[in-house]
């Protein structure tokens, strides 16, 4: 009876699909911007800088402006910075070793992110990933389930504290 109930237990299982493959290739990531503010679907953002490579990234912290309390982010009042969104940058399958799986990765997605949702700067930035390749026998285990990478994006207003110029109009 047991082993009865032990096939048409696979069976099942097989049927529905609830099996995991192995994942192949290289790691894929994606970046998922989340605007703060009022929702507001018909939004469309604009870059502020030139390309992707000229959003500022600010490691674990911020330039002068911003608070971080309790997991709370806030423009200090002299200043007139604008906080738009955070960023995550999730796996979508594959393998760390394979290719692709390095901090530079994250911050390239966290900085792309920023760039086509009208930012110049992330702030706070972190990455679940090393600065180096992981050995061959190492699988990507990413910390806060799948997520690889996480910021705030924002716009500096102030020059002197890193903030591009707008790009002028054409």
């Amino acid at each position: 009876m047991s082993i009865r109930l032990l096939v048409l237990t696979l069976a099942t299982c097989l049927a529905a699909g609830c099996y995991t493959a192995m994942p192949k290739g290289p790691l894929k990531l994606k970046p998922r911007f989340d605007r703060s503010g009022v929702y507001d679907p018909n939004v469309k953002a604009t870059p502020i800088v030139a390309s992707p490579d000229d959003v500022k990234i600010f490691y674990g912290t911020s330039p002068p402006g911003f608070t971080l309390k309790e997991n709370e982010l806030a423009v200090e009042a002299s200043f007139s910075h604008q906080i738009l969104g955070t960023i995550k940058v999730e796996y979508v399958e594959g393998f760390c070793f394979k290719g692709g799986g390095t901090k530079a990765d994250v911050i390239h997605y966290m900085q792309r992110a920023a760039f086509e949702n009208g930012g110049n700067a992330v702030i706070y930035a972190h990455s679940a990933l090393p600065d180096v390749q992981p050995k061959q026998d190492e699988v990507c285990k990413p910390y806060d389930e799948q997520n690889f990478g996480t910021g705030w994006v924002v716009v500096l207003k102030d020059p002197a504290l890193g903030a591009a110029p707008a790009p002028a109009a054409p």
